[in-house]
């Protein structure tokens, strides 16, 4: 019996932005790819603004929208995003763009926590679609990574949007679906990018010729 096609999702929508098309083709070809959330859990900081564009409950309500369209597994870990995390009731980052900075010491030993959580999710034969999680992204996009780094699994690195340049160009025919799926996480298309009409032009730039300005995330 052959794997599965295991994404990696740093936060509810960073799958189907960045692997729509990917989520898409493998269930076109009959199988279910499984999306593992990493960081989309209820958290005490209350959080606004850039800190909380919409609470984790209506984020995950428009995760699983969005992968029962695709036709996509779910599973979540339950982990909370780095805007919300705190030691002793303060913020672990400052500020927004201390998000695209170093690791805090805080989340020093969270790789090697999501590593122990995903080896037993992970079955053998399983591919994992993992987040680039390149200089300047996302810390959660690099804490990812680096988690994935200690499964023994065959891996592929996935330009996550909107950190990487841009995609490798879809089929015009495949772009539509994947942006019908990207705009039911409404909360983030708003937050984001102000209307679910920007976040489509964004998503369509990406996948062409044009880099496309990062969200303030």
């Amino acid at each position: 019996m052959s794997g599965r096609e295991v994404f990696l999702s740093p936060h509810p929508d960073d799958a189907v932005w960045s692997c729509g098309i990917e989520l898409l083709g493998v269930a076109a070809a009959g199988a279910r790819p499984l999306v593992v959330t990493v960081f989309d859990g209820d958290a005490a900081l209350p959080g606004e603004g850039w800190r909380r564009v919409a609470t984790p409950a209506l984020r995950r309500a428009e995760n699983a929208a969005a992968l029962a369209q695709i036709g996509a597994d779910a599973l979540s870990l339950g982990l909370v995003d780095a805007a919300l995390r705190t030691v002793g009731g303060a913020p672990i980052y400052a500020d927004a763009q201390a998000l695209r900075g170093p690791l805090a010491t805080a989340d020093r030993a969270l790789p090697v926590v999501i590593a122990a959580r995903l080896a037993a999710v992970v079955h053998a034969g399983d591919r994992l679609h993992v987040p680039a999680g390149g200089a300047g992204a996302h810390v959660d996009h690099r804490v990812v990574r680096l988690a994935a780094a200690g499964i023994a699994a065959p891996q592929r690195h996935y330009p996550d949007f909107p950190y990487a340049p841009r995609r490798h160009p879809a089929a015009a025919d495949a772009v539509e679906p994947w942006i019908a799926a990207a705009a039911l996480y409404r909360s983030q298309a708003v937050g984001l990018f102000g209307n679910r009409a920007a976040l489509a032009a964004a998503l369509r730039a990406w996948n062409g010729d044009s880099d496309v300005t990062a969200p303030r995330r």
